[in-house]
C-alpha cells in the first residue's frame, strides 16, 4: 500500500468545514485515497499544530478539540503515527484544564515508555516535570495529589 503524509491544513479543513470549497476537496482526497488504497499518515507534530490552530484561531474549546480528534484518531480513514499515545495525550488534554497538548503528548510518550519498562507509577524520565506527572497520575488513577507529592519527595 502506498502512503501520503497529511498536512495540518487537510485536517483543519476536514474538522472545520471551512472554507467550504477546500473542505470539499479534502473529502474528495479522502475518498480517492480509500479507492486507490493510499494510506494517509498523520504525525504527532501535525496533530499538535491542529490543536494549536483550533485553540488560537478558531477558538474551539479543549473538550471539542479533544473529542473531534479522538474520533479522528480512532477512524480508519487516516493512519496516526503513535495512535495510542496520541489518544492518551488527547484524553489528558481534555481532562486536565491546565495541561497544554504538547505537555500531554510528552507525558503520554513518557508514560508509554515507562509502561514498556514496567514502572508506570514513578515519573517516567528525568526531563519530564514531576509535578505535572503527579497531576496526570492523580487524574488517571484517582489517587490523591498529596500522596503523589509525598511519593515524589521520598
Amino acid at each position: 500500500m502506498r502512503e501520503a503524509v497529511v498536512d495540518a491544513n487537510i485536517l483543519l479543513r476536514f474538522l472545520t468545514d471551512e472554507p467550504r470549497e477546500l473542505a470539499d476537496r479534502v473529502a474528495a482526497i479522502f475518498e480517492a485515497a480509500e479507492r486507490l488504497r493510499v494510506a494517509l499518515v498523520v504525525t504527532a507534530l501535525t496533530v499538535t499544530e491542529v490543536v494549536y490552530v483550533l485553540e488560537s484561531v478558531y477558538r474551539w474549546d479543549r473538550q471539542a478539540i479533544a473529542e473531534r480528534l479522538i474520533a479522528l484518531v480512532s477512524a480508519s480513514v487516516l493512519q496516526f503515527a503513535e495512535q495510542a499515545t496520541l489518544a492518551q495525550a488527547l484524553a489528558w488534554y481534555r481532562d486536565i484544564n491546565s495541561l497544554h497538548f504538547a505537555d500531554a503528548y510528552v507525558a503520554a510518550v513518557a508514560a508509554a515508555r515507562a509502561t514498556a519498562r514496567s514502572s508506570p507509577s514513578t515519573a517516567p524520565c528525568g526531563v519530564y516535570r514531576p509535578s505535572l506527572w503527579c497531576k496526570i497520575r492523580a487524574r488517571s488513577s484517582g489517587i490523591e495529589r498529596r500522596s503523589c507529592e509525598r511519593d515524589r519527595n521520598s
